[in-house]
C-alpha cells in the first residue's frame, strides 16, 4: 500500500531457531516483494500494450522476459524497516518440542525511490533490447557480406571499379575502416591523374 509518499510491504519469515536470522529473512522477503510489485506492474502494462496492438504476443513476452531479468539484477535500495514483530513458536511434534521464531516486518521505500528503481529497470530493458537488435542487424550484415564474398570471391570485371577491392579487404579484416577510406581516396587521385 502507499501512504504519505511511501510504499509499504510486509515481510514474513518463520522456522528459524535464531531470532536475528528470522528478522533478516523477513526483511529480505520484503525486498523480494518490492521487486515482485514492480514485475506485476510491468506485466499489467505489457498486457495492456499487447491488447492495444503496441506489441505482438511474442514481442511482449520477450520484452517482459528482458524486463524481469533487469529487475532481478537491480538492487532495490532505500528500503527502511518501519516495524518489526517476532514471536517464538513452540510446537509439539510427536514426542519432541519444536521451537522457532516467526517474524513480521513492515518495510517501506519512498515512492520517488521506488519510481527511480522502476525507471532504472525500464532503461536497462531498453538498452538490452537495443543491444540485441543491433547485434541481430550486425549479424544480418555479416551474413550478407559472406554471401557476396562467396558469390564474388574472384574479382570479375564489374567488381574491379574504384573502391570494390578496398571494401572487400575491409570486410575480410585486412584493412581498418580508416585505411579503407584512405586507400579509396588514394586510388581515386591516381585514377584522376591518369585521366
Amino acid at each position: 500500500f502507499i501512504k504519505d509518499g511511501k510504499r509499504f510491504v510486509v515481510g514474513f519469515a518463520e522456522g528459524f531457531t535464531n531470532l536475528q536470522a528470522s528478522r533478516t529473512a523477513a526483511g529480505n522477503f520484503a525486498k523480494t516483494r518490492f521487486a515482485q510489485q514492480i514485475k506485476d506492474t510491468f506485466t499489467a502494462e505489457t498486457a495492456s500494450a499487447i491488447e492495444s496492438g503496441l506489441y505482438s504476443d511474442d514481442t511482449g513476452g520477450y520484452v517482459r522476459e528482458v524486463f524481469y531479468s533487469s529487475i532481478d539484477k537491480l538492487q532495490v535500495d532505500g528500503i527502511m524497516l518501519e516495524e518489526n514483530y517476532s514471536e517464538q513458536i513452540q510446537e509439539q511434534d510427536g514426542s519432541s518440542n519444536k521451537i522457532y521464531w516467526r517474524s513480521y516486518c513492515l518495510a517501506s521505500i519512498p515512492e520517488a525511490k521506488y519510481k527511480e528503481v522502476v525507471n532504472r529497470a525500464f532503461d536497462e530493458t531498453e538498452n538490452q533490447i537495443k543491444k540485441e537488435k543491433q547485434a541481430k542487424q550486425n549479424e544480418s550484415a555479416k551474413q550478407l557480406v559472406e554471401k557476396l564474398k562467396e558469390k564474388y570471391n574472384e574479382f570479375p570485371t564489374a567488381m574491379q571499379g574504384l573502391g570494390y577491392k578496398e571494401v572487400k579487404e575491409y570486410f575480410d579484416g585486412i584493412l581498418t575502416r580508416e585505411e579503407m577510406i584512405d586507400k579509396i581516396k588514394q586510388e581515386s587521385r591516381r585514377y584522376a591523374k591518369r585521366q
